[in-house]
This record gives structure tokens, C-alpha cells and sequence, in this order.
């Protein structure tokens, strides 16, 4: 999720970009929707000076899609703590009220409505951990959705000196996984990272490097590893990325491969999060852009 400073409370490492279910309809004074809820003009005046206090006339197209961004995620994460029985404590919402109004001279002056929201919203983020776990089945397809669907990627790779190497690792790893499937091809990579990577950490590891959430690969790794990385698919190797390091052949572990790196995804509510925003029917106009996810992001 991009940083924005209502939400940079959010104790989730990151939010890369989900396809949440999108509906059309005919209203084109509603700027977004979340389920019921309808966000409106009157709205985005009031949340404007929050997430961008200062913003220039070039750069409002910008500030409100932030701002829609921050509705819809407000909104999406404050149904599904309603939506689990959890009941927030009056203390932490004064609290969390008290905090608002300290941090943003303007949030006095909003909407009983907005202000609610957002504070209900901000209170609301530390209860995620207790948002009921989805069912395995539901977190293995959003997480064997890929980086692009669920933020997080468990990264292997084998690291060699040249292109016809690294070809020659994918040609085994093709014939491991035509023998013997998907359990067989991991078993191979392992080994061979073992035996040929050049990364001697990693390798001695069975190549895997780390399970972390997409901001964090962006920022971490070589522009061409990591865009190798967040283009793969759990379970499928890539083909040769060059680097400066040499050529990598990069796997994304599977689910059934994640399940203990996960824990403390769930453990933060980071899982529950992604996958109540996968679960929202979330509609922007597209005088405003689309959602993906909680983000709007510009049309094209």
C-alpha cells in the first residue's frame, strides 16, 4: 500500500496491489463505493486536507486518489473488524480521536460521519491480528496468486556465472518437475542450488533468500532481481535474469512451501487485511482512475 500519513499506522510491513471485485453502476456523483457505503464529493473536501495539506494545483488529480485510497481502505477494514464481532474500547476511540485532532488541525472541523470513520478506522488497525484466519484453501489461492495479488513472496534463486548455466539448471528443473511434479522440481532446485549457486548464503540454504512483503523486495534487491521476482509465479522458475551479480534463476515458493515463513503474516493481521481488501466490492468512478485493491491508481 502506498505510504500515506493516515495510514502509515498501519502495522502491516507493506500493501502491494490487489484486484478487488469492481461494479459498475450508474450514479456519477459517487466518486467510490465500498459494499454500501458511497463516498461523495462533500467527502473528498474533507479528507483532502488530511492526506495532502499543502497540495499544489498540478498535483490534485494525486492528492484525491489518495484520498479515495484512504476511504476504501477505511472502510474495508473497519466491516471486516465489524463484521468479526470485535468491539472497539471507547477509551482507545477517544484515544484515537484525541491523537486525530492533535496531528491534523482540520479534523475537528469534518463531518461527524467522516470522523467517525477514520477514527473508528485508526482504532480499528490494532485489531487485526484478532480478524478471524481465512480458510487454507482461501489462503493458498491468494497466496499462489503470485506477488502481484498478495504482497508476499518467499524468494529462492540460484545464482551462476552465465546464461548457458543457468539454461541448463531450467532444463533440469523441467525434467525434475515432468518425473516426478511439482514436489520433485522443488527437491531438484534445492540441490542445485546446493551444488552450483555461486551464492554461497543462499545456496547452502537450498537458495532461498527471504519471505518478505513486495515494498520490501522493491527496495532491497537489484532492479532486475527484483522485478524478476515480482513478475514470478509460485512454483514456476524463471528464465535467466541478469544482474550485475550474474544470471539468476529465480522460484517463488508455494503456499504448501510457505506455510511456517507465513506465521507471522498472520500473526500481524497482514493476511487477514489482504485478504478482506480481495473480499471487498470496490468500485471508482473512472473520472478518478480504477481500484486495484484499496489504491486507485490513474486509468492506462
Amino acid at each position: 500500500m502506498t505510504r500515506r500519513p493516515l495510514t502509515i499506522l498501519l502495522p502491516l510491513a507493506a500493501a502491494s496491489l490487489l484486484a478487488a471485485g469492481c461494479t459498475t453502476f450508474t450514479d456519477d456523483n459517487v466518486i467510490a463505493r465500498v459494499d454500501d457505503a458511497e463516498l461523495r464529493q462533500e467527502q473528498i473536501d474533507e479528507l483532502l486536507p488530511l492526506v495532502s495539506p499543502d497540495v499544489s494545483s498540478e498535483a490534485q488529480a494525486g492528492a484525491i486518489r489518495t484520498a479515495i485510497s484512504v476511504w476504501i481502505e477505511a472502510q474495508v477494514f473497519s466491516q471486516a473488524v465489524s463484521d468479526a464481532g470485535i468491539e472497539l474500547d471507547d477509551t482507545a476511540i477517544d484515544d484515537t480521536n484525541t491523537r486525530l485532532s492533535g496531528q491534523f488541525p482540520t479534523f475537528s472541523e469534518i463531518s461527524a460521519e467522516t470522523r467517525d470513520l477514520l477514527v473508528e478506522y485508526v482504532t480499528g488497525l490494532d485489531q487485526l491480528p484478532a480478524l478471524p484466519r481465512p480458510s487454507q484453501a482461501d489462503t493458498r489461492r491468494w497466496f499462489d496468486g503470485g506477488p502481484q495479488v498478495s504482497g508476499v513472496a518467499c524468494v529462492t534463486h540460484i545464482l551462476v556465472d552465465t546464461e548457458a548455466e543457468a539454461d541448463e539448471i531450467i532444463d533440469e528443473l523441467a525434467a525434475a518437475q515432468t518425473e516426478g511434479g511439482e514436489e520433485a522440481e522443488a527437491a531438484a532446485f534445492a540441490a542445485l542450488a546446493a551444488e552450483r549457486s555461486t551464492d554461497p548464503g543462499s545456496g547452502a540454504n537450498g537458495g532461498f533468500l527471504t519471505c518478505d512483503v513486495t515494498d520490501a523486495i522493491s527496495t532491497q534487491f537489484v532492479p532486475p532481481f527484483a522485478e524478476g521476482t515480482l513478475a514470478a509465479m509460485p512454483g514456476e522458475p524463471t528464465e535467466p535474469i541478469e544482474s550485475d551479480f550474474g544470471f539468476h534463476v529465480i522460484r517463488l515458493n508455494t503456499y504448501d512451501e510457505s506455510v511456517a515463513d507465513l506465521e507471522a503474516y498472520f500473526a500481524s493481521g497482514y493476511v487477514q487485511a489482504r485478504i478482506a481488501i480481495d473480499s471487498a466490492d470496490v468500485y471508482v468512478n473512472p473520472r478518478y482512475g480504477t481500484a486495484e485493491g484499496i489504491n486507485v491508481v490513474p486509468l492506462g
